[in-house]
C-alpha cells in the first residue's frame, strides 16, 4: 500500500480549488482556467464574482501588512517568506481566512449544477495530470513532510512570478493559511508514533466507487452525521483515516471532503452558540482556538496501491 501521509489533513482546499472545472472548453484552454470554471460559475449563481472576491481579500492582506503589494511580485515574495517558515508556524496570520468565506457560499443555493460540472472531471483527468497545477499537488501529496512551508517550496519550484497574475495561484497561496486554521495550530512532531493516529480513528474507505465504514456501506447523505457523532464523542482525540482506491473519481473525493468539513464546522458552531451565544465566525481568536482544539479536523489519506 502506498501511503500519502497528510500530517495536517489539509486537502480540503486543494480539492475545492484544484478539481473544479468546466468540461466544455477543450484542451486548448489553460488548465488553471479549467480548474476554476465550475467554482466561478457556482459563485456567480450566488451573486458572487470570484475576481471581486479575491480583490477584496487582497486588500485585507495588504492592509494587515501580510502582502506587501497586490501584484505578482508581491505574491511571489510572500511565497518565499512562507517557504522559510518553520513547519506550521507563521510570523503573522490574516484576521480572516479566504476559504472560510468561500465555503459559506456553497450552502446558500442548490449545488446540483456544481456537482454535475465536477462529475465530468474524469473526462479531462489525463490532460490535467500533465498540467502545472496538478504536478504541484501531486508533488505535495507524495512529499514526506506536508506543511505550508513545504508546499510553498514546491510552488516556488514549479512557478514564476507571472503565474501569480492568475487567480488560481493566488487561491493556492491562500490555502497555506487555511492549512493552519484547520489544525488550530496543534503541532504533531515527525517522531509521533503512527499508532497514536490510528487508535480510535474513524476509517472511511472508498472502494469500487462506494463509501464504506467498518466494512459496511455508507450512503453519502449519512456521512455528515457519522462524522459529527464521532468527533462529538472523541473530541480532541478525533482522527479520520481516508483510504482510497486509486481509481476513485475526483468528484466523489471532493464530496467526501466537503461532508467531513461541514460536519465539524456544524459541531463547532453548535458548541459556540451554546457556550458563547455567538456564531463560530463571530468569536475571538482565543475562543475559536478553544473550540478548534476540542473539535479538530485531522485527516490522513491512504492510497491503495495498484495491483
Amino acid at each position: 500500500m502506498i501511503y500519502a501521509k497528510l500530517r495536517r489533513c489539509k486537502i480540503l482546499l486543494t480539492i475545492v480549488l484544484l478539481l473544479t472545472f468546466n468540461i466544455g472548453s477543450g484542451q486548448d484552454k489553460k488548465a488553471e482556467d479549467m480548474l476554476l470554471a465550475c467554482l466561478k460559475t457556482h459563485l456567480q449563481s450566488n451573486g458572487i464574482d470570484l475576481a471581486d472576491f479575491v480583490h477584496q481579500y487582497e486588500e485585507l492582506l495588504v492592509k494587515e501588512k501580510i502582502l506587501e503589494e497586490a501584484s505578482s511580485k508581491g505574491y511571489r515574495k510572500l511565497l518565499v517568506e512562507i517557504s522559510k517558515q518553520n513547519g506550521f508556524e507563521f510570523a503573522k496570520e490574516p484576521s480572516e481566512y479566504f476559504i472560510n468565506k468561500l465555503m459559506l457560499s456553497f450552502d446558500q443555493k442548490d449545488r446540483t449544477s456544481y456537482k454535475n460540472c465536477m462529475q465530468l472531471i474524469s473526462e479531462k483527468r489525463e490532460y490535467l495530470e500533465k498540467s502545472k497545477p496538478m504536478k504541484i499537488e501531486m508533488a505535495f501529496l507524495q512529499s514526506k513532510k506536508q506543511s505550508p512551508s513545504s508546499y510553498a517550496k514546491i510552488m516556488l519550484q514549479h512557478t514564476v512570478s507571472l503565474d501569480f497574475e492568475h487567480v488560481y495561484y493566488k487561491l493556492a497561496l491562500y490555502k497555506l493559511y487555511y492549512m493552519i486554521d484547520l489544525d488550530s495550530g496543534i503541532q504533531q512532531e515527525e517522531e509521533e508514533k503512527e499508532a497514536d493516529f490510528y487508535e480510535n480513528s474513524l476509517e472511511l474507505v472508498v472502494k469500487d466507487g462506494k463509501l464504506w465504514v467498518a466494512k459496511k456501506p455508507l450512503a453519502m447523505h449519512e456521512l455528515r452525521s457519522k462524522v459529527y457523532l464521532y468527533v462529538e464523542k472523541n473530541n480532541e482525540k478525533s482522527n479520520i483515516l481516508l483510504t482510497l482506491d486509486p481509481l476513485t473519481k475526483y468528484s466523489f473525493f471532493v464530496e467526501i471532503q466537503e461532508e467531513i468539513v461541514k460536519a465539524i464546522s456544524s459541531l463547532r458552531n453548535t458548541y459556540s452558540l451554546k457556550h458563547f451565544s455567538k456564531e463560530f465566525s463571530q468569536l475571538s481568536i482565543v475562543q475559536k482556538e478553544k473550540i478548534e482544539k476540542k473539535y479538530p479536523l485531522r485527516i490522513r489519506e491512504n492510497v491503495i496501491a495498484k495491483d
